[in-house]
């Protein structure tokens, strides 16, 4: 009977050994799984606000095309700058590259723009801002990145808080604005 015993013994620290390096394995997934998750949720949250940003050109009643800036978060977008190239053949270099600087949008605000000519085609932009964790971009597939910083552009010495007086561009309430 003792070859028995020495035999159960030794299965015995192989199925424990065994069992060790299984845990061992599963915590280290678990482990690279949770470090992913973190980043991702990093991510989420430093989008927090940006992801609320979106723009888009429709026709005014009038029938001018508007540039239309919408802020659903509850913090202020600054910085805000709408470039672009005219794929137009209408307009020859350098008329085919456009730049709008837009004053600061407040918090649950839509801010229209109407563009200098009407007949101008808008549509292939990107609208680059800055929010409480960075610069940002929203191209025209809708999608939001990161900015460069450097490509930030400062208009004068001073960007107000909140649209002045002299801001000729209506700003109106938007719907569904917070977080979420």
């Amino acid at each position: 009977m003792p070859n028995w015993t020495h035999k159960s013994q030794a299965w015995g620290s192989i199925g424990s050994a065994a069992i060790a390096f299984a845990a061992l394995v599963l915590s280290i997934i678990s482990l690279v799984l949770q470090s992913c998750s973190k980043s991702d949720v990093d991510a989420a949250r430093e989008q927090e606000f940006a992801s609320r940003v979106s723009w888009w050109i429709a026709t005014a009643p009038d029938g001018k095309r508007v540039l239309m800036v919408q802020n659903r978060s509850i913090v202020p977008i600054t910085k805000i700058t709408f470039t672009g190239k005219i794929t137009d053949p209408a307009y020859p270099p350098p008329l085919d590259s456009y730049l709008v600087v837009i004053s600061p949008i407040p918090p649950c605000s839509i801010k229209t723009m109407t563009t200098v000519d009407p007949a101008m085609p808008l549509l292939n932009g990107t609208l680059r801002f800055r929010d409480p964790h960075g610069p940002w971009q929203i191209g025209p597939d809708g999608k939001l990145q990161d900015a460069d910083p450097d490509t930030e552009m400062t208009v004068g010495k001073k960007e107000a808080s909140t649209p002045g007086n002299d801001d000729p561009n209506p700003v109106e309430d938007a719907p569904d604005c917070g977080r979420g």
